[in-house]
C-alpha cells in the first residue's frame, strides 16, 4: 500500500494538479497533507482523486471551509493536527511550526510515522522506531516536491514536481 504525502501547498493548483497524475500512477488512494493549504478551494483536485487527512498549517485561516469541503468528500479533518491508523501503523500528522510539539511527537515513540511541514524541506529519518517525513512544498521558488511512502517497504520516494512538460 502505497500513501501519497504532501504539505505547503499554498495555492499552487497547477502543481496540485501535478502531484495528483503522480498520486494516481502510483495506485494511491490515501492522501496526508500536512497543511498550509491556503485556500479552501486548493482541495478539490485532491479530493476528487482521494481520501485526504488534512491538519492546518500556519497559513491555514480558512477553517470552517476547508473543513467544509474536505469532510463531505469523506476526508479526515485533523484540525491543529492528530493521530490515525492505516494499514495497522500509527500516524501522527502536524504541520509543525511549534518545534517543541513536533520534537515531543518524535521523542515519544508512539508513532510508526511522523508527518510534518512546514520547514519546506524535504526530511526522511528514522528516529529510534519512528519514520519522520516532510514532503517538501510547492511554493514558488522552492524545490517542490511530493512523497510517496510505500507501507509495505517502509520506503520513501520523493518526487520532484514542476519539471514535467
Amino acid at each position: 500500500m502505497k500513501i501519497g504525502i504532501i504539505s505547503d501547498t499554498h495555492d499552487n493548483i497547477p502543481l496540485i494538479e501535478e502531484a495528483v497524475k503522480i498520486f494516481k500512477q502510483e495506485n494511491i488512494n490515501e492522501v496526508l497533507h500536512a497543511g498550509d493549504l491556503c485556500a479552501s478551494i486548493t482541495l478539490d483536485p485532491l479530493i476528487k482523486e482521494f481520501k485526504v487527512y488534512f491538519c492546518l498549517g500556519n497559513n491555514d485561516a480558512d477553517v470552517l471551509p476547508i473543513k467544509k469541503r474536505l469532510e463531505p468528500a469523506g476526508g479526515v479533518f485533523l484540525n491543529g493536527g492528530g493521530a490515525f491508523v492505516i494499514g495497522g501503523k500509527k500516524f501522527a500528522l502536524y504541520h509543525g511550526h511549534n518545534l517543541m510539539f513536533l520534537n515531543a511527537l518524535i521523542k515519544s515513540q508512539e508513532f510508526d510515522y511522523v508527518i510534518t511541514g512546514h520547514t519546506h524541506k524535504r526530511r526522511n529519518e528514522v528516529v529510534g522506531k519512528t519514520r519522520v517525513i516532510n514532503p517538501g512544498s510547492l511554493y514558488p521558488h522552492h524545490q517542490n516536491s511530493v512523497a510517496i511512502l510505500d507501507l509495505e517497504k517502509d520506503e520513501v520516494k520523493f518526487v520532484r514536481l514542476g519539471d514535467m512538460k
